[in-house]
């Protein structure tokens, strides 16, 4: 007859059995404890860059140098926080800004960590330089003024921002004046912007804000600077000077380079012009008359006389003859009785 597994019989087979796979299971587990894996309790299994610091709350991570883990490197204890994978002191509520943005501070340039609880410097700017905000960026750039000086915004006097970046916004209106702005103030015309001008006899440029001149070209002897031309020009005539052409008044310009039209015709009163003046003739051009018992001698114009011969009046007395006069000898002496 077979054998007959009883009640008894068939439970100790069916413990046997679990045992058996109760070891397996452990031994594969052992097996798998003992690999070659070299992950770490509070390790991370992740795909960084090698050496980056990160932060996870208030904990600093930093990457594996095979770039598979991230480990726990230090934790930042409060108030600190933990930013850009370090740890910063608790940030001033005034200086809270946008995160990762770039801001203008102490005339540098500073960048907002990734929580916007604070920034630290980014670029400094030189002594010629200011810090500049565009949008969420900044940068240096070179000032256009100096620092709190004198400036002219068009025609307002005013003053230069404290960073250099340009005009203080208002001023002084120099227009409102009738003057001009140059140098941050208020200052008159002292000539025609841009055009040329006679100084000193040479010929100058006025500057384009009209408070100054410099020489443009300088006149050489013999030359005048024509105040109309404003050129060099020769000298025919001293300036300002009244002359006679013919029997009409003429007058030098007041640069001396030419004369000007004739202002008068004395021959149309019956006078002749004299030293720049229209005289009445008081004798015949270049004749000779008696005048005191001596002979005088008439001008070219008729308009004045001098002493030409004297006649001692004991042997001589003047006579005239048509435009002419000369002294004579006495026959007798003048008031003597004498018989004939």
């Amino acid at each position: 007859m077979g054998t007959k597994l009883g009640v008894a019989d068939g439970r100790s087979v069916m413990g046997r059995h679990s045992s058996l796979v109760v070891l397996v299971g452990l031994g594969l587990a052992l097996a798998s404890c003992g690999g070659s894996s070299k992950t770490q309790p509070g390790d991370e299994t992740t795909s960084c860059t090698p050496g980056e610091r990160t932060c996870d709350g208030l904990a600093i991570k930093v990457c594996s140098d095979d770039g598979k883990t991230e480990k726990v490197d230090e934790t930042c204890l409060p108030p600190e926080t933990c930013s850009d994978g370090e740890c910063s002191p608790a940030g001033n509520p005034e200086e809270k800004c946008e995160p990762d943005s770039e801001v203008c501070k102490d005339g540098s340039v500073y960048l907002c960590d990734s929580t916007g609880s604070g920034s630290k410097l980014s670029k400094a700017c030189g002594p010629s330089q200011h810090c500049f905000e565009e949008e969420e960026s900044a940068s240096c750039r070179d000032v256009v003024c100096k620092p709190d000086g004198p400036l002219c915004d068009g025609e307002l006097a005013t003053k230069c921002k404290p960073d250099g970046s340009g005009p203080l916004p208002g001023g002084k209106s120099c227009r409102d004046a009738d003057q001009t702005c140059f140098e941050g103030l208020c200052h008159d015309f002292t000539c025609e912007p841009g055009a040329k001008l006679c100084q000193d006899g040479d010929v100058y440029l006025c500057a384009a804000n009209g408070t100054s001149s410099s020489l443009l070209a300088e006149c050489n002897a013999g030359q005048v600077c024509d105040s109309v031309a404003t050129a060099c020009r020769t000298k025919v005539c001293d300036p300002g000077k009244v002359s006679c052409n013919g029997s009409v008044i003429v007058a030098c310009n007041d640069s001396g380079s030419e004369w000007l039209p004739p202002s008068q015709d004395c021959a149309a009163t019956g006078e002749v012009c004299s030293s720049g003046a229209c005289v009445a003739t008081t004798c015949a051009p270049y004749s000779q008359f008696c005048k005191d018992g001596n002979v005088y001698s008439c001008d070219g114009l008729g308009v004045s006389s001098s002493l030409s011969q004297n006649c001692p009046p004991a042997y001589y007395h003047c006579e005239e003859y048509p435009g002419n006069a000369y002294c004579a000898n006495n026959i007798c002496v003048a008031g003597q009785l004498t018989c004939d």
